[in-house]
């Protein structure tokens, strides 16, 4: 289902990007410092649409870089804390070990 729902809206999305090219067709010139250049539009709009989608996938990269990191620092402190607790675990039925041969049990 899940799926499915990903599907329709990607045609959707690509039906809108038709639209928006269709309705953008005309020329626009772009200034850069010692240059001007005439494209399309739509061309500038998915260039523009590119460049922003490279920026978030950066971005949310970093944040899960940063999210993984956190997990496998927590799983190392886990694995940290059931080795303290094995080892006075041992220690303390040893101590009971040797509190029940000096009571004589």
């Amino acid at each position: 289902m899940k799926k499915q729902v990903y599907i329709i809206i990607s045609i959707v999305l690509v039906i809108l990007i038709a639209l928006l090219a269709l309705a953008n067709t005309a020329a626009t010139d772009i200034n850069f410092l010692f240059t001007t250049i005439k494209i399309p539009l739509i061309l500038l709009i998915l260039v523009c649409l590119l460049i922003g989608a490279f920026f978030m996938f950066v971005l949310s990269m970093s944040s899960a870089m940063k999210k993984n990191s956190e997990i496998k620092n927590l799983k190392n402190e886990v694995e940290q804390t059931k080795r303290e607790l094995g080892q006075k675990t041992e220690k303390l039925e040893r101590r009971k070990k040797n509190a029940d041969t000096q009571l004589g049990r």
